[in-house]
């Protein structure tokens, strides 16, 4: 589990940039947010979070950024992340 949840902070560091490629197995992301006992599950809920951004499907997004913990960071200012998250969640 520890080489899942190194591999998640990789790529939560590349995401912005690679969120193609990651989304081929954003199934399987999203399923590790889902798993109570699973030691990454808030890093694994924003790599979900940024890659539905990326995609344009916002609800999905903030579903799993409001899961993502010290991980999504709504103090972050001129985020278009969290801009959007936030205008998400007020409506």
């Amino acid at each position: 589990m520890s080489l899942q949840v190194f591999a998640l902070n990789k790529l939560a560091s590349v995401i912005d940039r690679h969120w193609a490629e990651v989304s081929d197995s954003l199934l399987q992301i999203e399923e590790l947010s889902e798993t109570d006992d699973f030691p990454g599950q808030e890093i694994a809920a924003f790599v979900a979070a940024k890659c539905h951004f990326h995609l344009e499907q916002y609800e999905d997004a903030l579903r799993f950024a409001l899961v993502a913990g010290s991980h999504f960071d709504v103090t972050l200012r001129e985020d278009e992340f969290v801009d959007c998250m936030v205008a998400q969640a007020i409506d």
